[in-house]
């Protein structure tokens, strides 16, 4: 349910021709149903960042908008979230949220979490978690967490939203401070809960630049959370369960043969008993670096390592700062979608799309009637149109059957840079929605 699109304020076709639909456009094979590039409409604007986080049910999908428009009288550049509704065949736009306090430059939208009823949003100013109810049609401002010690340079990094518990980082002189800080909800109230750290996270590892939580095949509830700053930033991801303690760490994840700055777990999805985590700073090659990766574990070890490594996934054309991996989603725990936003798209005999981005499709179950080992790249998801220069396709978030894939940096109604997140459908979060062992 996650999409990791955070890059500006915090971080910095697969072939030749028209191959690179292979990428970014949806596989027939995957009666992939397109509904609607959401945008701002009306309220774009140039460099809004529409789609620089989203989150998702599968009914509604949260769009933040961190540099959009709050107020237009007098003209206040704050940030907002849109909300917008699955309905019939398509979707439509249901709710504008901005902040009850607007500033210039706030970033309202820095992330969003949705999960039924409830939506939590960050901002940079003030540096707070917004969370909204929502109340028949319309979200409503139910509750603001401030950060502990608010000063200048800090603010909140929300991590996760799921069911009654709320995570969140704090973002402070370049790192992210420990521990997580959870939340709990209490009726209508959220209150402190357990803080979250790893038996070993130490000052830089970044804990909690990503996370994720899902339930298990055994029932049991599990929290990932991404530190890819550990180890010379060779980046690990830590899998907590719950149980009548709280949460206990299960498991620290790495890559036998990481190098420094691959940056693992800067992203983050869990589904059922699979895991996959993005290592966008991995080198193919001297040559070839910031190329990317995604590696995917599955919950089939004992004992102390429950978490076995599936599968690493690279490009088969990788490039330099394509940064696969940066974006990563799991809609069930056998397909994972994977996203390259800064890959550039050749264009013989003309001049490349520069990152114009794209998104690829794995399932670990290519046909529906036999098990088979192995995780298959097996089409992209996007919209059906031509690249796009800067457009950075390729933020990819999923819920029950709806797929979607920002692009931050495309063109609107002649407005450069306003940014849309592509929604579409896809019977293949069904078909693959199973175990071999089923």
């Amino acid at each position: 349910m996650r999409l990791r699109m955070r890059t500006h304020w915090i971080r910095n076709a697969m072939l030749a021709g028209a191959a690179w639909l292979a990428m970014v456009a949806p596989d027939a094979r995957a009666a992939s149903i397109f509904l609607v590039n959401a945008n701002a409409g009306v309220n774009a604007r140039e460099d809004a960042l529409y789609g620089y986080d989203a989150s998702t049910d599968g009914a509604y999908i949260a769009i933040a908008e961190p540099g959009g428009l709050s107020t237009s009288a007098p003209t206040v550049i704050g940030g907002a979230v849109e909300i917008w509704r699955r309905e019939g065949a398509g979707a439509v736009r249901a709710q504008r949220i901005v902040s009850s306090e607007p500033a210039e430059n706030g970033a309202f939208g820095m992330a969003v979490r949705l999960s039924g009823d409830w939506l939590a949003v960050s901002s940079q100013v003030p540096p707070v978690v917004s969370i909204y109810r929502r109340n028949g049609a319309l979200w409503l401002h139910s509750q603001t967490i401030e950060i502990e010690a608010p000063g200048p340079g800090r603010m909140p990094w929300l991590v996760e939203l799921d069911g009654d518990l709320l995570v969140f980082a704090t973002f402070a002189s370049g790192v992210l401070e420990i521990p997580l800080q959870a939340y709990r909800r209490t009726g209508d109230d959220w209150v402190v809960d357990q803080p979250i750290t790893g038996l070993d996270t130490l000052p830089g590892d970044n804990f909690g630049a990503a996370g994720a939580i899902a339930r298990g095949s055994d029932g049991a509830l599990r929290l990932a959370v991404g530190a890819p700053g550990r180890d010379a930033s060779r980046g690990a991801v830590y899998v907590f369960v719950q149980d009548a303690g709280g949460w206990q760490q299960e498991q620290r994840l790495q890559l036998a043969a990481a190098q420094i700055d691959d940056g693992l777990g800067f992203t983050v999805a869990i589904s059922g008993d699979s895991l996959i985590a993005g290592a966008a700073g991995f080198d193919a090659s001297a040559q070839v670096d910031d190329s990317g990766r995604a590696a995917i574990w599955r919950r089939e070890g004992s004992g102390d390592f429950p978490w076995l490594l599936s599968a690493t996934l690279t490009l088969a054309e990788p490039r330099a700062n394509d940064r696969f991996g940066r974006s990563v989603a799991l809609p069930t725990s056998r397909l994972a979608l994977v996203g390259a936003p800064d890959r550039d798209i050749s264009n013989p005999p003309f001049s490349d799309y520069i990152d114009a981005g794209g998104a690829l499709r794995y399932v670990l179950d290519p046909t529906p009637l036999a098990c088979s080992p192995g995780w298959v790249a097996d089409g992209g998801i996007g919209p059906p149109s031509l690249p796009q220069t800067d457009a950075r396709h390729g933020w990819v978030v999923a819920g029950g059957s709806l797929l979607a894939a920002g692009a931050i940096g495309a063109n609107v109604n002649a407005i450069p840079g306003a940014g849309r997140v592509s929604l579409s459908l896809d019977d293949r979060v069904f078909r693959y929605g199973h175990d071999c062992a089923d």
